[in-house]
């Protein structure tokens, strides 16, 4: 266009200057003094931001939000934390369909039967709680066969042990019963125990 680069750079000087100006005058009055539990001034702030993101939804989405938002401020909203309000997504619905849920919401359907409990004790895990594997492989270096004698006598008296105890805590109230595991745990070590080992 035949403009030197110093006339643009002295133009963007301007305009930026001019926007500093009118960016004073549009700042609404009390902003520095706004009541975050109050949903009316709330949305009224944020309706701008919403806006560039879903333009023409704003006036659906900002109350929702304001809802959301001052339902888990916490006492201090310096505090805030955004991960506290989610946003899950259903199959079949729209913008229109939104609403606030107060706690958790599972887009998963149950997997038992049961669909309805009440006085329910829920407990969530975010990870797997099987025993984990370790990452190392043992080795373990054996020099005759005694050695692997003892060690399969060490390991069936202990199993027995553990048996018994177990055993012995739970069949406490019925003596029969207790005898009776008493002498299929005896019994299994003892086929264990005499069992021929291989070398």
């Amino acid at each position: 266009m035949g403009l030197h680069p110093s006339e643009i750079i002295s133009g963007y000087t301007k305009a930026i200057n001019k926007t500093v100006e009118i960016l004073d005058e549009l700042v609404e009055k009390g902003s520095e003094t706004m009541d975050v539990r109050n949903k009316d001034q709330v949305v009224s702030r944020m309706k701008a931001a919403v806006a560039s993101k879903q333009f023409g939804q704003e006036n659906i989405l900002c109350p929702l939000i304001a809802d959301a938002c001052i339902q888990v401020c916490p006492k201090n909203p310096v505090n805030f934390n955004v991960d506290n309000v989610r946003v899950a997504k259903l199959l079949g619905g729209g913008l229109h369909n939104s609403s606030i849920v107060r706690g958790m919401v599972l887009k998963s359907d149950a997997v038992g039967s049961i669909k309805r409990m009440e006085k329910a004790k829920i407990a969530l895990f975010a990870g797997g709680v099987d025993t984990s594997a370790t990452e190392t492989k043992g080795t373990v270096l054996i020099h005759s066969a005694k050695e692997v004698v003892y060690r399969r006598k060490k390991l069936v008296f202990f199993t027995f042990l553990y048996s018994f105890m177990f055993t012995f805590s739970f069949c406490m109230k019925n003596k029969a019963k207790f005898l009776f595991m008493l002498i299929m745990i005896y019994l299994f070590s003892f086929y264990i125990n005499y069992k021929k080992v291989v070398c």
